[in-house]
């Protein structure tokens, strides 16, 4: 049989093992949880999942209103931000040659005029006399054909011995003076029918220099009208490019700008050239606008560039207008 003794020290032998056992086993799973643990550390971070960036709004249609010709700008009748209707006056622009023109042309039409004038009255005049030549040559004619009568009898006369020679020669001579009387008449209405002929080309050609001048200056007077820069849409005023005392030139495209829908804007903002490679044209945008009550607006990215970016969006609420500042977050992966 085994002692007291015995009995406790396998107890004890017992009690040694299990420790042992629960020792190794902790110290193992330490040493696994370091290992899996390390490497872990080394793996890069991700990239940030969006984007920000400011930009000034900007309405998305805008006309542009050129200089009409040039000369001095005289009177800019908006102001930016003021709406406008189609066909309200701008501004004035005054120049100078065409006013000298226009005189010019004015003086030249009225000399045109003064030539027509002249060239009726004369016709008028040539007419009458024409119609009197050819009275007169008419009355010849008759008092000819009457002397030639006369002087015929008179032959036969003679021939029979019926009517004496001084008779005869009388008879002749007035034949004569007739019929020279009507040759001259003759060619004076020749030459009258001529000289009318003659005004009336002359006045067909001072009437087409008429219509020409008329149309110079009616040319001149729409130049000077489009010194009235008019506006050919209804939209909003966005900059003005000319102000008064400025001297411009047609080469001046952009006068005015006017937008047309204020609904559609669009955020250009600046970005670095990493930013933008991991943007794409028709990716989504949240805009933020201070007086859009902090309710981000649905945007699109219209355009890139290596360092900018347009996005565009809509809205109905007039108080968020062009030139105002926006918030854009990009949504990236």
């Amino acid at each position: 049989m085994r002692t007291w003794g015995q009995a406790l020290a396998i107890v004890a032998a017992v009690v040694l093992a299990v420790l042992g056992i629960h020792s190794i086993t902790k110290f193992s799973n330490r040493h696994i949880d370091r290992g899996a643990a390390g490497p872990a550390r080394t793996e890069a971070a991700p990239g940030p999942a969006e984007i920000r960036a400011v930009g000034r709004i900007e309405a998305q249609h805008v006309i542009q209103v050129a200089v009409p010709f040039g000369g001095k700008v005289t009177d800019v009748l908006v102001q930016p931000g003021e709406n406008v209707v189609q066909g309200q006056l701008l501004a004035h622009i005054e120049s100078s040659t065409i006013d000298t023109e226009r005189e010019n042309a004015l003086a030249d039409l009225e000399r045109a005029e003064s030539r027509v004038q002249s060239l009726q009255r004369e016709i008028n005049k040539q007419r009458l006399q024409t119609s009197r030549s050819r009275a007169a040559v008419l009355r010849a004619r008759e008092q000819t054909l009457s002397r030639q009568k006369a002087y015929d009898r008179q032959q036969v006369l003679l021939s029979e011995g019926a009517t004496p020679r001084q008779r005869f020669e009388q008879s002749r001579r007035e034949y004569e003076r007739a019929r020279a009387e009507n040759d001259t008449l003759q060619s004076a209405m020749h030459q009258a029918d001529d000289r009318l002929l003659e005004l009336s080309r002359d006045l067909d050609s001072a009437r087409k220099l008429l219509d020409l001048r008329s149309s110079d200056l009616d040319s001149l007077r729409e130049q000077t009208g489009a010194g009235q820069v008019l506006s050919p849409v209804t939209g909003t005023v966005m900059g003005i490019n000319a102000h008064v005392g400025d001297i411009v030139d047609p080469s001046t495209a952009d006068m005015i700008e006017l937008a047309t829908n204020l609904r559609d804007l669009q955020v250009n903002v600046m970005l670095s050239s990493s930013d933008t490679k991991r943007l794409k044209p028709g990716m989504p945008a949240l805009i933020e606008i201070a007086e859009s009550a902090n309710q981000p607006l649905d945007g699109v990215v219209k355009s890139l560039d290596a360092t900018r970016a347009v996005v565009v969006f809509s809205t109905l609420n007039f108080a968020i207008r062009p030139g105002l500042s926006a918030l854009v977050r990009f949504r990236v992966r």
